[in-house]
């Protein structure tokens, strides 16, 4: 048996082997990169297993009839997940050019529904999105791809005056 904090050292070895590159450049310009990346990775990993394990533990836990809406669903990774759990799930992406993309990617599921915007025509999809059944909105903070910033301090008043659970991924 292994513990969270073996399994995260184990799953930084994995990845320093995976892409030793990117791991010799950080050495040759910043060791305390590293650092940062290791503890990054420890805590999404520490993350993920409380969130799998412990739902009910302050943890989102999506049961099938609640709505969720994704802001910034990229290639649909996450959507995907989501799709399986929630009875629905809209998307706003403000990328064009994953309008061929997430279909393909998300063809399997029924209950997804995508939007594409920019960042003004996202918050006013957001503010349509939402339902009485909507209990989570996830979002990020800015595009790593369009380098769009998103408005997410009018979107977190909208979930907090609604009582929707917002999670922000601000580290992109």
């Amino acid at each position: 048996e292994v513990s969270i904090t073996e399994g995260a050292n184990l799953m930084a070895d994995d990845i320093e082997r995976r892409f030793p590159t990117i791991f010799d450049w950080l050495r040759a310009h910043n060791v305390n990169a590293v650092v940062i990346i290791v503890i990054m990775i420890t805590v999404a990993l520490m993350n993920m297993i409380s969130g799998i394990y412990f739902p009910d533990e302050g943890q989102i836990f999506i049961n099938g009839e609640e709505a969720v809406i994704e802001i910034g669903p990229g290639i649909g990774v996450l959507t995907a997940e989501l799709a399986k759990r929630a009875k629905n799930v809209v998307c706003i992406e403000i990328d064009e050019r994953l309008r061929p993309v997430l279909p393909e990617t998300l063809a399997e599921f029924n209950n997804v529904e995508v939007i594409f915007g920019d960042a003004d025509a996202t918050l006013r999809s957001f503010e349509r999105a939402i339902d009485k059944n909507t209990a989570v909105v996830v979002c990020t903070h800015a595009s790593n791809v369009s380098g769009e910033i998103l408005p997410i301090e009018k979107i977190g008043a909208l979930c907090k005056d609604r009582g929707i659970t917002f999670i922000v991924d601000a580290a992109q």
